[in-house]
């Protein structure tokens, strides 16, 4: 198992990240594209897609994924809204392939997650459409959803691309009572990434080890299974965002060690 860092848990400038995270001993970062720093993102121009490219070359550090949380906001609510999540995904997937990241994090959560019959035939097409561009582009799409392990496998398999995976969430699975090691051994070869975060009684996202989540059969699973891919460490940054970071990297060191 890689361990990656999501930029956001940092709160410093791109290239400051890479250098970061390489330093406190991570192997990947994770970059966010939201909010309203979106369209200034280096990635949708060819020179920030180079440099992009120089702050991994140079820090060593490989771009574990593209997090596209922007998708996340457009919601299922209109033909408008769909259509402006479908364009930026399908925009993002070739520059993607430019800076060799290793998947495209796309998240049906928050105002796109999947609640219903209707819901879930709207995110099937959507995934079919980028599916077919990420199979040219040879660039995984990683899908992370609020479904059951089972509802996520009729998901992806109706969809039938080899460059379709799963991004899975550990807070998303308990806060639905999911046990995650039991999920992600049924979920088997198609999960690409596991995404670490904690959170309290009230469901509140909390810094690694400071939750009710017990890590320590989801570490059994994944060194029995020897699990290679990454794991996204996405935790509150806190006061001190380096410190934080550091500090939930050292716990899941500590909870491997522990197996």
């Amino acid at each position: 198992m890689k361990l990656a860092i999501r930029d956001a848990c940092l709160k410093n400038a791109i290239d400051r990240v890479f250098d970061i995270a390489h330093n406190l001993g991570y192997r990947g970062v994770e970059m966010t594209l939201g909010g309203r720093s979106l369209r200034e993102h280096p990635i949708w121009t060819r020179q920030g897609m180079t440099e992009l490219r120089d702050f991994r070359n140079d820090s060593r550090i490989e771009i574990a994924s593209l997090y596209l949380q922007r998708f996340q906001t457009f919601g299922f609510d209109d033909d408008k809204a769909i259509d402006g999540a479908q364009k930026l995904l399908n925009a993002l997937i070739p520059r993607a392939s430019v800076i060799e990241a290793r998947c495209v994090f796309v998240a049906f959560r928050g105002k796109q997650a999947i609640e219903t019959p209707k819901q879930k035939r709207q995110a099937l097409a959507m995934l079919k459409e980028a599916a077919v561009i990420a199979d040219a582009y040879r660039v995984t799409l990683c899908v992370g959803t609020t479904l059951s392990a089972k509802e996520t496998l009729k998901l992806l398999d109706d969809v039938g691309s080899d460059y379709l995976k799963v991004d899975y969430d550990i807070a998303d699975a308990v806060q639905r009572g999911e046990n995650p090691a039991e999920a992600l051994a049924e979920l088997g070869g198609i999960v690409r990434q596991i995404r670490f975060r904690d959170m309290d009684a009230e469901g509140t996202i909390r810094p690694l080890g400071i939750g009710k989540i017990d890590f320590i059969p989801l570490m059994t699973y994944l060194e029995e299974a020897e699990y290679d891919g990454y794991a996204v460490i996405d935790a509150p940054p806190g006061d001190d965002p380096v410190a934080s970071a550091a500090a939930n990297l050292a716990f899941v060191q500590e909870q491997r060690l522990s197996v």
